[in-house]
Protein backbone atom coordinates (compact mmCIF):
# COMPACT_ATOMS: atom_id res chain seq x y z
CA UNK A 1 0.00 0.00 0.00
CA UNK A 2 2.36 3.00 -1.33
CA UNK A 3 1.75 6.18 -0.23
CA UNK A 4 0.83 8.16 -2.82
CA UNK A 5 0.51 11.56 -3.48
CA UNK A 6 -3.38 11.33 -2.54
CA UNK A 7 -3.38 9.87 0.36
CA UNK A 8 -0.48 11.92 1.84
CA UNK A 9 -2.20 15.44 0.77
CA UNK A 10 -5.38 14.66 2.84
CA UNK A 11 -3.37 15.72 5.91
CA UNK A 12 -2.14 19.33 6.59
CA UNK A 13 0.60 18.85 9.34
CA UNK A 14 3.93 17.68 8.74
CA UNK A 15 3.88 15.79 11.38
CA UNK A 16 0.86 13.77 10.49
CA UNK A 17 2.33 13.59 7.16
CA UNK A 18 5.24 11.81 7.98
CA UNK A 19 2.76 9.04 10.94
CA UNK A 20 1.29 7.96 7.79
CA UNK A 21 4.18 7.50 5.67
CA UNK A 22 5.66 5.92 8.58
CA UNK A 23 2.76 3.75 9.00
CA UNK A 24 2.49 3.08 5.35
CA UNK A 25 5.72 2.18 5.06
CA UNK A 26 5.44 -0.60 8.23
CA UNK A 27 2.48 -2.46 6.86
CA UNK A 28 4.49 -2.57 3.20
CA UNK A 29 7.07 -4.08 5.32
CA UNK A 30 4.90 -6.80 7.24
CA UNK A 31 3.05 -7.76 4.00
CA UNK A 32 6.36 -8.70 2.71
CA UNK A 33 8.09 -10.03 5.53
CA UNK A 34 4.83 -12.14 7.43
CA UNK A 35 7.41 -14.06 9.38
CA UNK A 36 8.81 -10.81 11.30
CA UNK A 37 5.37 -10.36 11.86
CA UNK A 38 2.50 -12.19 10.92
CA UNK A 39 -0.19 -9.88 12.96
CA UNK A 40 1.06 -7.16 11.08
CA UNK A 41 0.21 -8.36 7.82
CA UNK A 42 -2.83 -7.17 6.10
CA UNK A 43 -5.46 -10.06 5.99
CA UNK A 44 -4.20 -11.92 8.55
CA UNK A 45 -7.85 -12.20 10.74
CA UNK A 46 -9.38 -13.62 7.40
CA UNK A 47 -7.13 -15.71 8.12
CA UNK A 48 -7.19 -16.68 11.53
CA UNK A 49 -11.28 -17.84 10.83
CA UNK A 50 -10.39 -19.90 8.17
CA UNK A 51 -7.77 -21.61 9.98
CA UNK A 52 -9.40 -21.88 13.16
CA UNK A 53 -12.78 -22.98 11.27
CA UNK A 54 -10.61 -25.84 9.85
CA UNK A 55 -10.14 -26.89 13.81
CA UNK A 56 -13.64 -26.39 15.04
CA UNK A 57 -15.50 -28.21 12.30
CA UNK A 58 -15.00 -31.64 13.70
CA UNK A 59 -16.74 -30.35 17.02
CA UNK A 60 -19.66 -29.38 14.79
CA UNK A 61 -19.10 -25.77 16.03
CA UNK A 62 -18.83 -22.69 13.30
CA UNK A 63 -17.79 -19.23 14.11
CA UNK A 64 -20.21 -16.27 13.19
CA UNK A 65 -17.42 -13.80 12.54
CA UNK A 66 -18.25 -11.85 16.25
CA UNK A 67 -14.85 -11.78 17.60
CA UNK A 68 -13.64 -9.25 20.88
CA UNK A 69 -9.90 -8.94 20.58
CA UNK A 70 -8.01 -8.19 24.13
CA UNK A 71 -4.54 -8.11 23.05
CA UNK A 72 -2.98 -7.24 19.59
CA UNK A 73 0.57 -6.73 18.07
CA UNK A 74 3.12 -7.85 15.52
CA UNK A 75 3.37 -10.96 17.26
CA UNK A 76 1.03 -11.52 19.65
CA UNK A 77 -2.49 -12.14 19.67
CA UNK A 78 -5.69 -12.80 22.29
CA UNK A 79 -8.61 -12.98 20.64
CA UNK A 80 -12.23 -14.55 21.69
CA UNK A 81 -14.05 -15.49 19.02
CA UNK A 82 -17.97 -16.63 18.88
CA UNK A 83 -19.29 -19.90 17.84
CA UNK A 84 -22.69 -21.50 17.45
CA UNK A 85 -21.77 -23.20 21.02
CA UNK A 86 -19.21 -22.44 23.46
CA UNK A 87 -16.49 -19.49 22.21
CA UNK A 88 -12.98 -20.43 21.73
CA UNK A 89 -9.82 -18.63 22.30
CA UNK A 90 -7.08 -17.95 20.19
CA UNK A 91 -3.39 -16.93 21.52
CA UNK A 92 0.14 -16.40 19.82
CA UNK A 93 3.06 -14.97 21.43
CA UNK A 94 6.18 -13.90 19.90
CA UNK A 95 9.41 -12.81 21.93
CA UNK A 96 9.99 -12.79 25.03
CA UNK A 97 7.51 -15.17 25.73
CA UNK A 98 7.25 -17.75 23.05
CA UNK A 99 7.72 -20.16 25.20
CA UNK A 100 4.17 -19.91 26.59
CA UNK A 101 3.29 -22.39 23.92
CA UNK A 102 5.38 -25.51 24.67
CA UNK A 103 4.98 -25.24 28.42
CA UNK A 104 0.73 -24.66 28.08
CA UNK A 105 0.63 -27.98 25.66
CA UNK A 106 3.09 -29.44 28.59
CA UNK A 107 0.18 -28.44 31.32
CA UNK A 108 -2.41 -29.01 29.48
CA UNK A 109 -0.98 -33.13 28.56
CA UNK A 110 -0.11 -32.97 32.24
CA UNK A 111 -3.53 -31.74 34.06
CA UNK A 112 -6.16 -32.13 31.47
CA UNK A 113 -8.46 -31.74 34.02
CA UNK A 114 -7.16 -28.81 35.02
CA UNK A 115 -6.89 -26.55 31.73
CA UNK A 116 -9.22 -25.83 28.52
CA UNK A 117 -8.99 -28.70 25.76
CA UNK A 118 -6.69 -27.11 23.14
CA UNK A 119 -8.33 -27.14 19.58
CA UNK A 120 -5.35 -26.78 17.42
CA UNK A 121 -1.73 -24.91 17.48
CA UNK A 122 -0.84 -23.04 14.65
CA UNK A 123 2.93 -23.59 14.56
CA UNK A 124 3.95 -20.40 12.16
CA UNK A 125 2.05 -18.39 14.29
CA UNK A 126 3.20 -19.62 17.54
CA UNK A 127 -0.27 -19.68 18.62
CA UNK A 128 -3.20 -22.14 19.77
CA UNK A 129 -6.64 -22.64 20.38
CA UNK A 130 -8.69 -23.70 22.98
CA UNK A 131 -12.00 -23.96 24.20
CA UNK A 132 -14.20 -21.48 26.28
CA UNK A 133 -15.03 -23.05 29.65
CA UNK A 134 -16.84 -19.87 31.12
CA UNK A 135 -17.93 -16.82 30.36
CA UNK A 136 -17.58 -15.40 34.27
CA UNK A 137 -15.28 -14.06 36.32
CA UNK A 138 -14.73 -14.24 39.57
CA UNK A 139 -15.31 -10.44 39.76
CA UNK A 140 -18.79 -11.05 39.25
CA UNK A 141 -19.11 -12.73 42.57
CA UNK A 142 -19.44 -11.39 45.69
CA UNK A 143 -19.89 -14.66 47.12
CA UNK A 144 -15.97 -15.20 48.96
CA UNK A 145 -16.49 -18.90 49.17
CA UNK A 146 -15.65 -18.77 44.86
CA UNK A 147 -12.69 -17.23 45.68
CA UNK A 148 -11.87 -19.62 48.13
CA UNK A 149 -12.66 -22.60 46.29
CA UNK A 150 -11.01 -21.04 43.68
CA UNK A 151 -7.73 -20.40 45.90
CA UNK A 152 -8.46 -24.42 46.98
CA UNK A 153 -8.12 -25.72 42.93
CA UNK A 154 -5.12 -23.84 42.29
CA UNK A 155 -3.48 -25.01 45.35
CA UNK A 156 -4.60 -28.97 44.07
CA UNK A 157 -2.97 -27.85 41.10
CA UNK A 158 0.69 -27.16 42.20
CA UNK A 159 0.43 -29.90 44.52
CA UNK A 160 -0.20 -32.25 41.74
CA UNK A 161 2.67 -30.20 39.70
CA UNK A 162 5.31 -30.86 42.37
CA UNK A 163 8.34 -32.96 40.99
CA UNK A 164 7.97 -31.60 37.67
CA UNK A 165 9.81 -28.91 37.95
CA UNK A 166 12.35 -30.02 35.31
CA UNK A 167 9.80 -31.57 32.61
CA UNK A 168 8.45 -28.07 32.32
CA UNK A 169 11.61 -25.79 32.64
CA UNK A 170 13.12 -28.08 29.60
CA UNK A 171 10.23 -26.23 27.91
CA UNK A 172 11.43 -22.57 28.32
CA UNK A 173 14.20 -21.33 26.27
CA UNK A 174 15.71 -19.80 29.57
CA UNK A 175 18.45 -21.80 31.47
CA UNK A 176 17.45 -24.70 33.14
CA UNK A 177 18.30 -23.26 36.36
CA UNK A 178 16.00 -20.11 35.66
CA UNK A 179 13.45 -21.55 34.45
CA UNK A 180 13.10 -24.37 37.48
CA UNK A 181 13.16 -20.90 39.31
CA UNK A 182 10.50 -19.65 37.36
CA UNK A 183 8.44 -22.91 38.09
CA UNK A 184 9.15 -22.71 41.88
CA UNK A 185 8.00 -19.55 41.96
CA UNK A 186 4.83 -19.87 40.58
CA UNK A 187 4.09 -23.22 42.68
CA UNK A 188 5.18 -20.76 46.02
CA UNK A 189 3.08 -17.95 44.79
CA UNK A 190 0.33 -16.75 47.73
CA UNK A 191 -1.37 -15.25 44.55
CA UNK A 192 -1.99 -11.91 46.17
CA UNK A 193 -2.91 -10.46 43.34
CA UNK A 194 -5.81 -11.66 40.88
CA UNK A 195 -4.76 -14.26 38.50
CA UNK A 196 -6.77 -15.97 35.51
CA UNK A 197 -7.26 -19.46 35.64
CA UNK A 198 -7.82 -21.23 32.74
CA UNK A 199 -10.11 -24.42 34.05
CA UNK A 200 -11.08 -25.31 37.46
CA UNK A 201 -13.97 -28.14 36.30
CA UNK A 202 -17.96 -29.00 37.82
CA UNK A 203 -20.37 -26.17 36.74
CA UNK A 204 -20.68 -22.85 36.95
CA UNK A 205 -24.23 -22.62 37.60
CA UNK A 206 -23.85 -25.00 40.44
CA UNK A 207 -20.78 -24.19 42.19
CA UNK A 208 -20.19 -20.56 40.77
CA UNK A 209 -16.42 -21.14 42.06
CA UNK A 210 -15.81 -23.20 39.55
CA UNK A 211 -14.79 -23.07 35.42
CA UNK A 212 -14.28 -19.20 36.42
CA UNK A 213 -11.87 -16.68 34.64
CA UNK A 214 -9.72 -14.39 37.25
CA UNK A 215 -9.68 -10.80 35.87
CA UNK A 216 -5.84 -9.83 35.55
Amino acid sequence: MPCNASVCQLTRSIEDNDAIKGSLRELDLYASQPQIGPFGRPGWLRDLFIWAQEQLSPLGLHVNGNFQQFNASPTFSLIRLETNGPAAWFKATGEPNRHELPITLSLTRLFPGNLPAIFGVHPTWNGWLSEEVSDATLDQFADPSAWEMAAKDLAELQIASIGRDAELASRSPLSADSGAHRFQSWKHSDFSSPIRLSRLGGSLRDKPSRHIRIPV
